[in-house]
């Protein structure tokens, strides 16, 4: 009887410890694409949803949460529209929506990366700007240009260099005007005559972002974009967004509710301590018999010492890379054949691997089948790459 209220006095114990722990540890910061407008986390938008009523003064605002093709959302003529996120793929019919709406007067914000119909149709094309091998980037920070005629607006924003971006390479100039570039001339910003209305397309959605709001030398960049939309009826998109929640089972809730997923972890805990303590009162003495020896696991670390003792890294790197674009194939149902913008795109869409990670494996890979000789460093970086991208993949 004594030795049981030990046994409960230390789960007790061990439960407070727990939950103790787990209420003054520090949170870490979320770095996840996110874009939607109630979190206060660096690529949420909570700031900007915040100052809406400033940017549409007594004007009506719609938040459409649902696919524009499905929306009940109102299809008034001159009103505007505003899409931000990372990169949004539009569909046939939601592509063919939003060009009536344009042809009728409508003005369309997009903030993201384009690809499918709506893109096609507007012949743009947009490219990764990574700077491994650009010395330019060694500089602190760079600077953004914002020009419009209309507006009156000639003035520039500085931001740190991280060499990283999405810039516009291909449009039809016959109906477009530049209306923003970074200082080394990649455009980001652009206005598409379309009817009677127009398409603003920015290619740099985070600038919108929480983490470059909080800063008021930054926040005045994304005012001053939004502010080509006239003042009139708004439809808001908060659908297409990196951070929708995917599921709305109990499970889900509980594991994404703070102190739920707290409550969810303490029992499990519990669980898993009571079932030790009462395992451990009433197993009989189980002998110790020696495991077979896993012949297949010791073939495979002679095999593996034999290429690494011939340094043949280039041979073990390239089944590497084969097996990669086989998972690509087989479980994003991806043509491999061909390695072009499209491809990486694709890989990090359905994946849900982040782009930037995405283009830097994809960057590692190419520059390891261009090398004929292949160090233990560069072996490792491309694996680490590879099995970082499988334990991110949705798939």
């Amino acid at each position: 009887m004594r030795s049981e209220r030990v046994y409960i006095a230390f789960l007790v114990l061990s439960i407070v410890v727990y939950v103790a722990v787990e209420l003054t540890k520090p949170k870490p910061v979320d770095w996840s694409d996110d874009f939607t407008r109630n979190k206060s986390i660096p690529y949420a938008t909570e700031i900007l949803f915040n100052e809406i009523e400033t940017l549409f003064p007594n004007q009506e605002i719609i938040f459409n949460e649902e696919s524009i093709f499905v929306s009940d959302a109102p299809r008034k003529t001159r009103q505007n529209w505003v899409f931000l996120n990372s990169g949004f793929v539009f569909d046939e019919q939601e592509t063919e929506l939003l060009f009536d709406q344009v042809n009728r007067g409508d003005q369309v914000f997009i903030a993201g990366v384009l690809s499918g119909f709506l893109a096609d149709t507007l012949s743009l094309e947009f490219e990764y700007y990574y700077s491994f091998f650009d010395s330019a980037f060694t500089q602190d920070s760079i600077s953004l240009g914002l020009q419009s005629e209309l507006l009156g607006i000639d003035d520039t924003w500085r931001y740190d260099a991280d060499g990283t971006y999405f810039h516009i390479v291909s449009y039809d100039s016959s109906k477009t005007t530049e209306l923003g570039r970074w200082e080394n001339g990649h455009v980001n910003f652009i206005k598409m005559d379309v009817g009677e209305g127009s398409f603003y397309i920015n290619s740099t959605p985070y600038l919108f972002t929480n983490y470059y709001l909080r800063k008021p030398k930054h926040a005045t960049y994304a005012f001053t974009a939004l502010s080509h939309l006239p003042i009139r009826n708004t439809v808001w998109d908060i659908y297409y967004k990196d951070g929708k929640p995917s599921s709305g089972t109990p499970l889900y809730v509980i594991l994404n509710t703070e102190y739920l997923n707290y409550a969810w972890y303490t029992a499990l805990v519990s669980l898993v301590l009571f079932m030790i303590f009462r395992a451990k009162r009433r197993q009989r003495i189980i002998p110790t018999h020696r495991p077979l020896e896993n012949s297949t696991l010791e073939f495979t670390k002679t095999i593996g010492n034999l290429y690494q003792e011939q340094g043949t890294h280039k041979e073990i790197l390239e089944k590497k890379v084969q097996f990669f674009f086989e998972y690509v194939n087989s479980h994003l149902r991806l043509d491999t054949s061909v390695i072009d913008e499209k491809l990486r795109i694709d890989v990090s869409f359905r994946s849900g691997v982040e782009r930037q990670q995405v283009f830097k494996l994809f960057d590692a890979i190419e520059f390891s089948q261009n090398t004929q000789r292949i160090s233990d460093r560069d072996l490792k970086q491309v694996t680490d790459q590879i099995d970082q991208f499988y334990k991110h993949s949705q798939r």
